[in-house]
């Protein structure tokens, strides 16, 4: 029911570690967690990903990744 709600963000993963990038004129780097990095290379590749944004006491979290 809910899904339909959510807007699906866009990020940058390198390797298993995702970011995403906040701001006009200066760029901050988010980092996010990946709840399951299935789709993701590992490594030093650096890949465009979308996926929603959720929450929990660690932190923000990634889930349903996706390689653009």
């Amino acid at each position: 029911e809910v899904k339909h709600l959510l807007c699906r963000l866009i990020g940058q993963a390198e390797g298993k570690l995702i970011s995403i990038e906040y701001g006009t004129e200066e760029k901050i780097k988010i980092p996010v967690i990946s709840v399951y990095s299935g789709p993701l290379r590992s490594g030093r590749n650096i890949e465009r990903v979308s996926f929603y944004l959720g929450f929990s006491i660690e932190g923000p979290l990634a889930y349903d990744i996706e390689v653009i």
